[in-house]
């Protein structure tokens, strides 16, 4: 059975690109927000009805019903799903059930926290009582990737005056239950109006200048054509790798590693002095700057 859906129906009715150029006040954001819990719902309804279908085996879709429940985002209008022989039951929103007070933070979360198949269920039977199978919540999981997607791939602006990269490691726990080391790589552009836009954020086991490289493509494929700064930190050959994809771009190491990497050159005990001094250099407007290098 081809349970795929594709891109246009995850997306069915919703022009983003319109919506957020006519998103003005509380009201328009409002009614993009019900627009798209109720695509989300229905989407992941639908992965209910299938894996149903799958289990069951003696049966098959029938069309849908309309049910109008209440939510924290305000009324919304579903169609539910049904099969022909109408033993189908909604785990998600059981019949009967008028609201889903919450359920809005809680769709969101399910993949945005990076949960692991198991943890998911976890959850789902603490918010909602209900169990669900790890092939279910895949399912679910599957229908909620192409708006992933769609974010990730989105085209981006051409010019970025300035582009922070730079990579935060932190422990992760497995499905077979063990912590391991993973790297976070993020970066962060401002715009030519003053503004800050996560252009990406990407895992591997451990950082390094060949992934850069890999990221800093990703960035011209999607529409950058230039950045002026980039600021990094002192990763041998990152610089390197920038500059053979935005040949024009001046990087510059971040004043916060600046300063640490100072640090190794003094003792222990003139760490504080040496902070303050390099921040009146690096931080402080030319016409503020106060020299206390005679401490030395």
């Amino acid at each position: 059975m081809n349970t795929k859906i594709s891109k246009q129906e995850v997306f069915q009715d919703i022009d983003f690109k319109e919506l957020s150029k006519s998103c003005k006040t509380q009201d328009d954001l409002s009614s993009l927000t019900k627009q798209f819990m109720k695509n989300m719902i229905e989407n992941m309804l639908k992965a209910e009805l299938e894996e149903h279908i799958k289990i069951n085996g003696n049966t098959s879709k029938n069309g849908s019903y309309k049910k109008t429940i209440k939510s924290d985002a305000g009324e919304l209008k579903l169609n539910i799903p049904r099969d022909r022989k109408s033993d189908y039951k909604p785990q998600l929103i059981p019949k009967g059930q008028t609201t889903i007070s919450g359920i809005d933070d809680k769709i969101i979360s399910m993949y945005a926290r990076g949960m692991s198949l198991r943890d998911i269920e976890k959850q789902v039977k603490e918010m909602y009582d209900i169990d669900m199978s790890d092939s279910l919540i895949s399912r679910i999981i599957d229908k909620i990737v192409p708006e992933i997607k769609e974010w990730q791939n989105r085209t981006l602006e051409p010019i970025y005056p300035i582009v922070y990269m730079d990579a935060m490691v932190f422990k992760i726990k497995d499905d077979t239950g063990f912590y391991k080391n993973r790297a976070l790589h993020f970066a962060i552009g401002i715009n030519l109006e003053g503004k800050k836009d996560l252009l990406g954020m990407w895992i591997t086991d451990n950082e390094g200048a060949r992934f850069w490289l890999s990221i800093a493509n990703e960035l011209k494929n999607r529409g950058v054509e230039d950045i002026l700064i980039a600021s990094v930190d002192g990763l041998k050959g990152f610089s390197e790798a920038i500059n053979s994809v935005f040949p024009k771009a001046v990087v510059q190491r971040c004043i916060i590693h600046q300063i640490r990497y100072s640090m190794k050159y003094v003792g222990t005990k003139m760490h504080m002095t040496l902070k303050l001094a390099t921040k009146c250099v690096c931080i402080r407007p030319p016409s503020k700057r106060i020299f206390s290098i005679t401490i030395f």
